[in-house]
């Protein structure tokens, strides 16, 4: 007799992104919970990545736009000095309330 192998589930059964979904009291299965803790974690995330990604480009907005408003051949480095020295690392960061504040919006 021949060795008889159990049906292997398809490769797209591992990748699934829904969760498992969650069982009642009753036995019935609820899909709705499930689906609504995983849209408020995506919400989350999206939120969390919206303002590191905020913070991390802030001073280089604050950077291009001291380059454009100074109108003498300048460069980058010597414009990022001029920040530092003038008005410390937070300067890179002056107007940033305004950003977090739409982005707080946008993702709302």
């Amino acid at each position: 007799m021949g060795h008889v192998s159990s049906p292997r589930p398809s490769p797209s059964s591992h990748f699934s992104s829904q969760p498992p979904p969650s069982t009642t009291a009753s036995g019935t299965t609820d899909t709705t919970t499930a689906n609504v803790v995983d849209a408020h974690k995506q919400v989350l995330a999206g939120s969390i990545a919206a303002f590191v990604s905020t913070v991390v480009c802030h001073p280089i907005d604050v950077l291009r736009t001291e380059l454009q408003i100074r109108t003498t051949g300048t460069t980058a480095r010597v414009c990022a000095r001029r920040i530092r020295d003038a008005e410390g690392f937070l300067g890179f960061y002056k107007g940033l309330s305004a950003p977090l504040a739409a982005q707080a919006v946008y993702k709302a």
